[in-house]
């Protein structure tokens, strides 16, 4: 969980710190900041409190998709639609929803 490690440096504070301050050992929370080990979810709770942070942060549940992560056709798309004006771009969204709702109906039918 790098966010841990990222998290106390920016405070500057020690490992040993945040182990005392929590009631943990040192190796564990070191081995956290590692990703060697998972904390249950009373410790991430802890970790989360302390840093006053929301435990998804801490899990990097809000980290937006990379652009890698899209197929080269929704890149395009999305490449195209940067040229349009705002209107047409509601337009095409407002189409793809569409679309995307009347496939998952279909999906459901079969």
């Amino acid at each position: 969980m790098i966010r841990l490690r990222e998290l106390r440096t920016a405070r500057g504070l020690t490992l040993e710190e945040v182990a005392e301050r929590l009631g943990l050992r040192n190796q564990y929370v070191s081995n956290y900041e590692l990703g060697r080990r998972n904390p249950d979810y009373e410790t991430l709770k802890k970790f989360a409190d302390f840093y006053g942070v929301t435990t998804d942060y801490l899990l990097e549940h809000d980290v937006p998709p990379k652009e890698e992560d899209f197929s080269e056709d929704i890149r395009a798309i999305a490449r195209d639609m940067q040229s349009m004006t705002p209107r047409d771009r509601t337009l095409v969204k407002d189409l793809i929803r569409s679309m995307a709702t009347k496939a998952g109906e279909q999906h459901e039918d079969s």
